[in-house]
């Protein structure tokens, strides 16, 4: 299944280890899935993720922050996003998502995880 996870799941993937979100991103790095991401998407991980607020809530160093993102960078297919078509989007900041979707052909996107 070619899974794209956003940057909300990714972030928390990175802040609790040991949260759904992380299980998720597990899941998605097994041989039978394939996560989807592009530059777009990694660079606004790291932007949020590098944020005081965030920092100081997540209390890890920019070497994690980096490697983290390195291993997305490694475990994933890296698209370039496919332009939209003219579409209402209530959201802009979801197009870069919504065009590596479409590049990447994506079976899922996951935005959001409620317990």
């Amino acid at each position: 299944m070619r899974v794209l996870l956003d940057t909300n799941i990714l972030v928390r993937a990175f802040m609790e280890s040991e949260g759904p979100a992380s299980s998720v991103l597990q899941i998605c790095l097994q041989p039978e899935h394939r996560l989807i991401l592009s530059e777009e998407i990694l660079f606004e991980v790291a932007r949020v993720l590098r944020s005081s607020r965030m920092v100081a809530m997540h209390q890890k160093s920019e070497e994690a922050i980096y490697n983290f993102i390195w291993r997305l960078r490694i475990a994933a297919a890296i698209l370039p996003p496919r332009p939209l078509a003219q579409t209402p989007i209530r959201d802009p900041n979801d197009i870069p998502i919504l065009q590596t979707a479409l590049s990447g052909q994506a079976d899922v996107l996951l935005s959001l995880i409620h317990i």
